[in-house]
């Protein structure tokens, strides 16, 4: 009769711990899930960055970022100008997608459009070409959302060279910058 007791109260309490772990990994799965599926945020920014690389210049950048859980926009303006000898301006409007959205680090990436006007010497040329875009967004210490991001457009400069007017090579754009949200 001990015997028989003794296994029942062993067999109870196997049943108890194995319910208690399945209860404890389905309250962290449905919380992890709860958290991606949370994340709502909508940010204004400013961005420095350099680039179209090849030829490595400083680009200001506006914009707005919104995201719904795996899903987000960004819409941005950015130019420089080196008065009135070169301006470059370019707006974009890319849908963004984050991997594993989470308010504190989260890497992402984005398929858009970009149209880009180069004003030289009172002539203007436009482009309209697609453009993809990779990054990383986090939270720092204080609070403040920030990323870093590389934006990359399959439309290609022609580099020209001055004394015999041919083109010596194409290249992708390439933009690589620092941003911070508020």
């Amino acid at each position: 009769m001990k015997k028989l007791i003794a296994i029942g109260l062993l067999t109870t309490t196997l049943a108890f711990a194995d319910a208690g772990a399945s209860t404890e990994a389905e309250t962290t799965k449905q919380a992890a899930v709860t958290e991606t599926e949370a994340v709502k945020a909508s940010h204004a920014y400013l961005s420095l960055g350099l680039g179209p690389f090849p030829i490595p210049l400083p680009l200001f950048a506006v914009g707005g970022r919104f995201q719904n859980g795996h899903h987000g926009a960004d819409i941005s303006l950015q130019g420089i100008s080196f008065g009135s000898n070169l301006t470059i301006l370019k707006e974009n409007i890319d849908y963004v997608h984050y991997f594993k959205p989470r308010i504190a680090s989260q890497f992402y990436m984005g398929i858009g459009a970009s149209v880009t006007e180069v004003i030289s010497h009172k002539k203007c040329n436009t482009l309209l070409s697609p453009q993809v875009l990779i990054g990383k967004q986090y939270t720092n210490d204080d609070g403040d959302v920030r990323f870093f991001q590389a934006q990359v457009e399959p439309v290609f400069l022609k580099l020209n060279n001055v004394h015999k007017n041919r083109s010596w090579g194409t290249f992708p754009a390439v933009i690589i910058s620092y941003g911070i949200c508020f």
